[in-house]
């Protein structure tokens, strides 16, 4: 059954990649919110992957009975992946409505976390620039003689 789940996850994980991130392109860019790209994408990568899981877990966990009649005439791999498509299809697609709208609003939590306003993780410039013109001088009488 783990096959299944990962193969239907492997489905579920570009779908809610692409769609998820495509939205929330639109949602920065209506909203001209700057943003981490770096920290969202990561976080929201990391998001699509769990949520694309759940998603096929819920939706074979629904449709187990029916799989598991429908696997029992199968023969071969492709017999396979089309008894879990077409007996699992209508709890498989609302599993994945449901879980793709949860992966919207998580994904606004990690769109606030990611706000440029918000105090990086690893800041490179905490207290060490010069006022004036923003860079380091370490050596303040190399810098006087330039």
């Amino acid at each position: 059954m783990l096959e299944h789940q990962l193969l239907i996850a492997a489905v579920w994980f570009p779908l809610y990649w692409l769609f998820g991130g495509v939205f929330f392109a639109v949602v920065t860019i209506a909203r001209v919110v700057k943003l981490r790209r770096g920290r969202f994408s990561c976080l929201f990568t990391l998001l699509t992957i769990g949520f694309s899981y759940g998603a096929a877990y819920t939706g074979l966990a629904f449709s187990r009975e029916r799989v598991d009649a429908c696997l029992i005439e199968a023969v071969g791999f492709f017999d396979t992946i089309a008894a879990v498509f077409a007996c699992g299809i209508l709890e498989i697609l609302a599993a994945g409505a449901l879980w793709f709208s949860l992966l919207l609003v998580c994904g606004f939590a990690v769109l606030i976390l990611s706000k440029a306003e918000n105090q990086s993780w690893v800041d490179s410039k905490q207290g060490f620039e010069d006022k004036d013109e923003g860079f380091i001088y370490f050596d303040e009488e190399a810098h006087e003689r330039h």
